[in-house]
């Protein structure tokens, strides 16, 4: 997943003008989910209106696809697309056809699941507003992100219709094969009526699970692959859509819109004073800072990382992390509101490899301490992989959230306080704090495994207090990562109010 990867070029972006290169709403249906950047440049000029029409299509659209597959997945052989279509249209009719007893509690039920639906959108455009907020009003970048959510709806088509024709012919293929292989066994015995005949009925049971060993492991043996590695065709292919559908957003709202600053006179950097007919060579007449600091060419030059290419990668990249953890104000100090980069988006990209990997070798840690502790049978070593996969894949997605959340929470905090958008530094600050995250991810696999391994004096514990066992294995593991969630917070508001009054 590299949204920053997909950004245009700045030659690229500097062909697209505000006028010809116009595209309509309905265009989005075609090129979002392949050029989500240069869908987004080409129309940015889509109003909310639209915008939300394109989502209300692409949702009904996405709607009929899913009742489409089921209706495949349940159609009788042979399989054909008329037979499809009639299951389609029984399907569809019994949805409608709501008891007259529970009619007003029924359309409830489907008004709150499509009201919460299109709650859900509106939370995650307030969650990705960050990610693309430039030097404009706040409600601006809102809009922006808002839009681009509600066009990239587009994208559950596809989705669902690369999952739906990869999963459905193998389910249908695993029915079969498991009909056909109870179709060639002699018929199980009957369930008595009476108990008198349950003895009996037990003994035929065993019997018969006897005489069909053999014939069900000879199947088993010879399952088909797609049987044998259904948890795989099941995850990851699902991981990889909901991949590029989260690449693809990030992709539309972390664009550069050339967004024209808005025109500010020179301020203070430490204080915020107006600078206006003050002389370069002169102090701030209310902190005494040097009025060079402020606005002389070399202040700002933007953050290590983003001079990476003159002082070194590597060396940029550890000392970015040191200073902007044991320094965060000084790196508030150079990072720059009023020009658009994506170097922070590079950054995290970078750590959310690091932290999969993390998670996956901390999955298997955990799988190992649990088994251990619990005195349980290892799963197989496939589906171990499979869990740590999923874990390591569901910790880096979480990690993107915290990112968003955190800075937006942050920037908003600063909006009220000084009346502008600082989301653009907070999540800058935030993405810049990656090597916080990934040592954060080590320590939160560390407790989970050391709750495995001293589950014995937890349940000392335990007797102690007479809690539950499950709220306090909980709490063992809440209390830490809410302090380092804390301190990640304390450090996001550190670098953002040394950037309050950044003059660039």
């Amino acid at each position: 997943m590299t949204p920053a990867d997909t950004t245009l070029s700045a030659k690229a972006q500097s062909e697209i003008t505000d006028g010809d290169k116009h595209w309509p709403a309905s265009m989005v249906f075609l090129t979002a989910w392949l050029m989500p950047a240069t869908t987004t440049l080409r129309t940015n000029h889509v109003s909310l209106k639209r915008a939300y029409t394109v989502h209300i299509i692409a949702a009904l659209i996405t709607f009929m696809l899913i009742m489409f597959f089921i209706a495949w997945d349940e159609a009788d052989e042979p399989v054909t697309f008329l037979g499809i279509l009639d299951t389609l249209a029984s399907n569809i009719c019994g949805l409608f056809e709501i008891d007259p007893r529970f009619q007003k509690e029924s359309i409830l039920i489907i008004l709150s699941t499509i009201l919460l639906i299109e709650i859900g959108f509106i939370v995650l455009a307030l969650l990705v507003t960050p990610w693309g907020a430039e030097d404009e009003p706040i409600g601006t970048s809102f809009t922006h992100a808002l839009r681009q959510t509600w066009l990239h709806t587009t994208h559950a088509i596809t989705a669902v219709l690369l999952i739906g024709v990869l999963l459905i012919p193998i389910y249908r293929a695993q029915r079969h094969s498991w009909q056909t292989h109870v179709s060639s066994l002699p018929q199980p015995p009957q369930q008595p009526i009476n108990s008198q005949a349950w003895k009996d009925y037990q003994v035929a049971v065993m019997q018969y699970q006897q005489q069909t060993k053999p014939a069900r492991e000879k199947y088993l043996r010879n399952l088909p692959w797609y049987s044998k590695y259904d948890e795989e065709i099941h995850i990851l292919p699902s991981l990889a859509v909901s991949t590029w559908i989260l690449w693809a957003l990030l992709s539309a709202v972390g664009v550069n819109r050339k967004t024209k600053p808005i025109d500010r006179p020179p301020m203070c950097e430490r204080c915020g004073y107006n600078l206006t007919a003050t002389p370069m060579d002169s102090r701030c007449p209310e902190c005494g800072r040097s009025v060079l600091q402020s606005l002389g060419v070399d202040t700002r030059r933007g953050t290590l990382w983003q001079q990476r290419n003159t002082i070194g990668r590597f060396r940029a990249w550890w000392r970015c992390n040191l200073n902007v953890i044991f320094r965060p104000k000084w790196l508030g100090q150079q990072i720059q509101l009023r020009s658009f980069s994506t170097d922070h988006h590079r950054f995290l990209v970078i750590h959310l490899v690091s932290i999969f990997f993390i998670s996956f070798i901390g999955g298997i840690g955990i799988i190992l301490s649990m088994a251990a502790a619990m005195s349980m049978p290892l799963p197989e070593v496939r589906l171990i992989v499979i869990i740590s996969i999923l874990l390591g894949y569901l910790t880096a997605v979480a990690i993107i959230a915290i990112v968003l959340l955190s800075a937006g929470l942050i920037g908003l905090i600063y909006q009220i306080k000084d009346k502008r958008n600082l989301l653009n530094g907070s999540v800058q600050i935030a993405c810049y704090l990656s090597g916080y995250l990934v040592l954060w991810t080590i320590f939160a696999a560390f407790v989970v495994m050391e709750v495995f391994i001293h589950m014995d004096k937890i349940q000392q514990l335990n007797r102690m207090i007479r809690l539950n066992m499950g709220p306090l294995m909980l709490l063992v593991w809440f209390l830490p990562n809410l302090l380092c969630l804390i301190g990640y917070w304390l450090l996001i508001a550190k670098g953002t109010s040394a950037a309050r009054y950044a003059n660039r």
